[in-house]
């Protein structure tokens, strides 16, 4: 079986939404003639924890090195608990004193002599026939583009979110714009292969480095069929209006909160019978309006299973992003949403990919128009109305495009391409 090594500093038992593309990859890429075996950094105190997802990745190996990451170095601090419930500290007022200026292309530019270390260990024991990097951080795909030029090794890096121009890329001067633009086209340059999780985020990158553009592929996140089989409903016995995921930033409640205020002091009839339910991040009691903080609950981070149990549960399921959101925002939870088959009420941006996915979806409400009255108008029909049964052909359809499996098939396509060119490359 081939081999490929995987830089990926967000890995289990880190959960949230952001380590499930690399573990479905994982979990599927043997079934299809590759083995992975996964660089990452050691568990210390990140911001959630599932430990269930380790089991994702059983039978590939996998490798932890130290870091001077700062959120890490503030943790040594504190004692750490890796219960599925505990959160790290915020990293909020760190990361506003202007801290992260400091750091090219981002804070976790700390794990790259520990990571590179052990990466050139790894490359002379395992033997790699490829290597994949992925970001966010940034950081890892200096590795990459490292171990490419020095051992030759087919390099592919995956984009999970934009390098210019996105949320976790911080550019406050020219000078730091210059000098990510300067790595950009550098790394562009020598990978072998660049995917992205969409269709937006590889026309920024074509931007920067538009030269070889055959080598670019968009393979979105999506939904593994076996997380929905496993996992039977939660029992509630209210009808529950359910968002899952982290808030703030490019996932505002904001409006939501505003249009819900509105609608319980017009009509608050309609909320009677509705729990509104939070999982993942406490709320902000300044942002909810006190006459409907009743009808609202939160629960904190939970397994990706339990995640599951409460998704099959719901009546209905909340979207929330922000007005000025990238154009290639789509979060991984959009695919399990859709997968549940229960109905959506999204606020988002026109244009965006996860509206354009939702809107393709078409069960349900999708406002983009961001005028509160018509937010609140559009809740209160919607939390009245009898949806029944989504479109079977459209979901399953949309099921059959975001599936894991299918993806991690079209990315071992990819690896196979570059693992043939990498040794008619060496034969000369």
């Amino acid at each position: 079986m081939k081999k490929v090594l995987i830089i990926a500093y967000y890995f289990p038992p880190l959960g949230m939404g952001g380590v499930q593309r690399v573990v479905k990859w994982t979990k599927y890429l043997p079934q299809y003639g590759w083995q992975p075996h996964i660089l990452t950094v050691k568990p210390i105190r990140y911001y959630a924890y599932d430990e269930t997802l380790l089991k994702e990745a059983a039978g590939s190996p996998i490798y932890r090195t130290g870091s001077f990451d700062p959120t890490r170095i503030l943790a040594k601090f504190k004692k750490p608990d890796f219960t599925e419930k505990k959160r790290a500290v915020s990293q909020g007022s760190f990361w506003a004193s202007g801290i992260r200026q400091f750091f090219i292309p981002d804070s976790k530019i700390g794990w790259y002599p520990f990571a590179w270390r052990k990466l050139v260990q790894l490359i002379r024991q395992v033997q790699p026939d490829a290597i994949l990097s992925t970001s966010p951080p940034l950081t890892a795909h200096l590795l990459g583009m490292k171990a490419k030029v020095r051992f030759n090794l087919p390099w592919l890096a995956d984009f999970r979110d934009y390098w210019l121009g996105g949320e976790f890329v911080y550019t406050p001067t020219g000078i730091h714009r210059f000098l990510h633009r300067k790595l950009a086209v550098r790394a562009l340059q020598t990978a072998d292969a660049v995917v992205s999780v969409s269709d937006p985020i590889q026309q920024s990158l074509l931007k920067i480095k538009a030269s070889a553009a055959q080598k670019y592929f968009v393979i979105p996140n999506g939904f593994d069929p076996d997380d929905f089989e496993k996992v039977h409903p939660k029992n509630n016995s209210e009808k529950l209006f359910l968002y899952m995921g982290s808030l703030g930033g490019a996932n505002d409640p904001g409006p939501f909160f505003r249009a819900l205020g509105q609608l319980g002091q017009r009509n608050p009839a309609v909320l009677k019978n509705w729990k509104i339910l939070f999982i993942g991040q406490p709320l902000a009691p300044q942002n909810l309006p006190a006459h409907v903080a009743e009808q609202v609950e939160f629960v904190p981070y939970v397994t990706h299973p339990a995640a599951i149990g409460y998704l099959k549960a719901a009546a209905a399921l909340l979207f929330t992003l922000s007005a000025n959101v990238n154009p290639g925002f789509v979060t991984g939870k959009i695919f399990e949403y859709i997968a549940s088959g229960k109905p959506i009420f999204a606020i988002s941006p026109a244009g965006v990919e996860a509206t354009k996915i939702l809107q393709e979806y078409n069960f349900g409400r999708v406002i983009t128009d961001f005028n509160i009255d018509h937010i609140s108008a559009e809740l209160g029909s919607f939390l009245e109305t009898d949806f029944g049964s989504a479109s079977g052909k459209s979901i399953e359809r949309l099921r059959s495009r975001y599936s894991r499996k299918k993806q991690t098939q079209k990315l071992a396509s990819v690896l196979d391409r570059l693992e043939k060119t990498g040794q008619k490359s060496q034969n000369g």
